[in-house]
């Protein structure tokens, strides 16, 4: 019961005595029982603030910590795939080159270009036109300035010969540039592969086969001469034989005439299957398979084989 003496505010307390059952009253200002009141208040909102305090801190705590494993695990997939791209393009024949589209700087240069182009990545990260200057001239428009025409989403390509700068060699590479969005900036992303080693192999295999050209075209002009100058004397052989058996002879020097004939009527119709081959090789005849009488053929043989018996070979 709170009470009132001259203004003043009291509280009213009472507890029960130990004798005679008389009960023992006292007051007690207001303002101290308040002030204890407030303090205990205080006390109380202060432990339990501490305590949401704590509690929001252990699990901003659990955050952070779940936030930097998470923050780990991309670092460490971050660096492994820059590892992995590191040994990737250096150890191919291949230079990657990120440009950035407003005003052409290196965001990033493959380290190999030192060893295919002879130039370095500072040479290259501050001024990437360092690049058209190793092109071998031919009047072909340089990369660079083709580049604002590539659409994002789209690629264009170009074949060029470059000097390396150190060595002074001629390298072949076929240029690919691709454009693409990154993050909200327009990137130029540029592959230069060498092609150096292919284009080797085709000019020697272009060689191989212009030499084997020539060869052939010497094996045919070759054939045609020898066959029309063995005709002449074969013809020479035929007409001589053909007149020989008009004359009277004895049978057995008649019979050599005639084996004589036929030989070289067998030489001739070679011969002419060796023109025949020759004219296969340049088109100006077509295969064409005709009946033959084996047992002719066989005879032929056979007689020329007796003939060279005969003749002691």
């Amino acid at each position: 019961m709170v009470i009132d003496i001259n203004g003043t505010n009291y509280y009213l307390v009472y507890e029960p005595a130990n004798f005679q059952n008389r009960t023992v009253l006292g007051i007690v200002l207001a303002d101290v029982v308040n002030a204890s009141m407030n303090k205990l208040q205080s006390i109380t909102a202060a432990v339990v603030s501490l305590f949401f305090i704590a509690i929001a801190v252990c699990l901003l705590l659990f955050v952070i910590q779940q936030n930097r494993q998470k923050l780990q695990l991309k670092d460490n997939e971050l660096l492994a795939r820059d590892e992995l791209f590191s040994k990737l393009s250096a150890n191919v024949d291949d230079v990657f080159l990120m440009l950035n589209a407003e005003n052409l700087r290196v965001d990033y240069v493959s380290p190999n270009i030192e060893k295919l182009l002879g130039i370095s990545e500072a040479q290259v990260k501050k001024d990437v036109y360092v690049l058209e200057k190793l092109i071998k001239e031919d009047g072909s428009v340089h990369i660079l300035n083709r580049l604002s025409d590539i659409l994002p989403g789209y690629q264009m390509e170009w074949d060029r010969e470059y000097i390396h700068r150190t060595s002074k060699e001629v390298r072949w590479f076929h240029v690919v540039a691709f454009c693409s969005d990154i993050q909200g900036a327009t990137k130029y992303i540029l592959d230069m592969s060498d092609r150096t080693g292919d284009k080797k192999i085709n000019q020697e295999l272009e060689n191989a086969v212009h030499i084997a050209q020539n060869a052939s075209l010497a094996k045919t002009t070759f054939l045609n001469n020898m066959s029309h100058d063995i005709r002449t004397p074969m013809n020479a052989i035929m007409g001589f034989t053909g007149i020989a058996l008009k004359q009277d002879t004895n049978p057995e020097v008649r019979n050599c005439l005639e084996k004589i004939s036929k030989s070289s009527e067998h030489l001739l119709t070679l011969i002419n299957d060796v023109l025949d081959i020759s004219r296969f090789e340049s088109g100006k005849i077509k295969f064409n398979p005709t009946p033959a009488d084996i047992t002719e053929i066989t005879d032929v043989v056979l007689s020329e084989e007796s003939v060279c018996n005969g003749c002691g070979t």
